[in-house]
């Protein structure tokens, strides 16, 4: 589905012209994203292969994707981030996919976020 999806990309007039306005850098982030979501399914013993893209985020799942980024000592950012990454690899795989993945009573993953910075070192 994802090179399917990527050639149709480049086809001036195909059935994807959104994905033509997305950067390469772009795409591989969201490639990427997808790639730790599949690896949270593997490593938990519930990717189905033959179960579509859009059917594999289901509230639980996702529930429990948020639970091991926070267990994992994510930061905030970055879970907010991994969520985006696997909203865009759902757009692409499939553009009828849910545009936005979001939390209990319909609330942005951010809701359930401090959403602080960590204090990092910055050296010149």
């Amino acid at each position: 589905l994802w090179e399917r999806a990527i050639a149709e990309a480049g086809q001036r007039f195909g059935r994807r012209p959104d994905l033509a306005r997305l950067s390469s850098a772009t795409v591989d982030k969201y490639r990427e994203g997808y790639g730790r979501f599949l690896g949270f399914l593997v490593w938990n013993d519930r990717l189905d292969p033959d179960t579509p893209p859009r059917e594999r985020v289901d509230p639980d799942t996702l529930d429990d994707y948020f639970a091991e980024l926070i267990e994992l000592d994510n930061a905030d950012h970055t879970v907010l981030g991994r969520f985006a990454e696997l909203e865009g690899a759902l757009r692409i795989l499939d553009p009828n996919g849910p545009p936005r993945l979001r939390g209990p009573s319909g609330q942005p993953v951010s809701a359930w976020l401090a959403m602080t910075s960590r204090e990092i070192a910055v050296h010149h």
